[in-house]
């Protein structure tokens, strides 16, 4: 199961397309909410905007850290930022072009992240 974070309903959306057929997913749109579900759900994973209102995906992430009963849960950040660091060297002046890199990078991230979790429950 997956907890994917974002204050952004188009972002949420885009995910719930991209991995609703392979995982289980629950939403939040922001920090409390997000840990309160981390704490009662349990998911295996955990995909985190960084740049959210109130509480950060940074503030919200030390939170789940804090807290012995999320503290194992991975975590990813997850950003829309163009001025985030990146993985590739895809010119920022084509940001449309760098989606399928992305997504393949996220994906890999997230079955490599579910496969270190398989000892303590499953993913799907």
């Amino acid at each position: 199961m997956l907890l994917v974070v974002d204050d952004e309903s188009a972002n949420l959306q885009l995910m719930k397309r991209l991995l609703d057929q392979d995982y289980r997913l629950l939403f939040a749109k922001d920090g409390p909410r997000a840990f309160d579900l981390a704490c009662s759900e349990h998911p295996d994973l955990i995909l985190l905007d960084v740049m959210m209102p109130g509480m950060t995906g940074h503030e919200t992430c030390q939170r789940l850290k804090a807290n012995s009963g999320t503290s194992s849960i991975p975590v990813i950040f997850v950003t829309a930022s163009r001025s985030a660091p990146s993985t590739t060297s895809t010119s920022r002046s084509a940001p449309r072009s760098c989606a399928p890199v992305y997504v393949r990078i996220c994906r890999w991230c997230i079955s490599t992240s579910c496969a270190r979790a398989a000892s303590r429950s499953s993913c799907v």
